[in-house]
């Protein structure tokens, strides 16, 4: 009994030498990004972008819609959509986002539900799979949609960092 303990205590610091390795390795991915202020695009939010090297912001004023891509290197796509606050409440916002985004003839299921939003699946075809969120922001009597790009396939966990991007 006591050598197979002795041997067990000859490679407990390798294991846990491994076990911190392996924690490092898995450090999120995000602590690298950097704010970004929407502020002078009308948008009242601030987001973190990976690569502000290329970083690009383009917009398009609807009329009663304003329509703002920010691209800021590969995998990293996200759109907003800002007009008056067409909702009473952010529940019903968000209800109202996920009525419309299952209507969708690509939607295949709702992954993860939050209370401003939810991460979501579309079956491009029989191969491809993409992956969406929607995050609702009521501000100053603004209606703020946040997505991924509509030019783009993303993985979930591109989808889920651009909405965990959205401060």
């Amino acid at each position: 009994m006591k050598s197979t303990n002795s041997k067990l205590m000859k490679y407990l610091p390798i294991f846990f030498f491994a076990l911190f390795i392996f924690a490092a390795c898995q450090q999120d991915e995000m602590a690298n990004w950097q704010p970004v202020s929407l502020e002078s695009h009308g948008v009242a939010a601030d987001i973190l972008v990976p690569d502000t090297a290329h970083l690009e912001i383009k917009e398009s004023d609807l009329g009663i819609l304003k329509d703002i891509t920010v691209q800021a290197g590969e995998g990293y796509s996200l759109q907003i959509f800002a007009s008056d606050a067409g909702s009473t409440t952010l529940k019903q916002a968000v209800e109202e986002q996920k009525k419309e985004v299952s209507s969708q003839p690509i939607f295949k299921s709702i992954l993860e539900e939050y209370e401003d939003g939810f991460l979501f699946q579309n079956s491009i075809d029989s191969t491809t799979q993409s992956f969406d969120f929607r995050k609702v922001v009521l501000k100053d009597g603004k209606e703020y949609i946040f997505r991924t790009g509509m030019l783009g396939i993303f993985t979930e966990d591109q989808a889920r960092d651009m909405y965990k991007s959205i401060e």
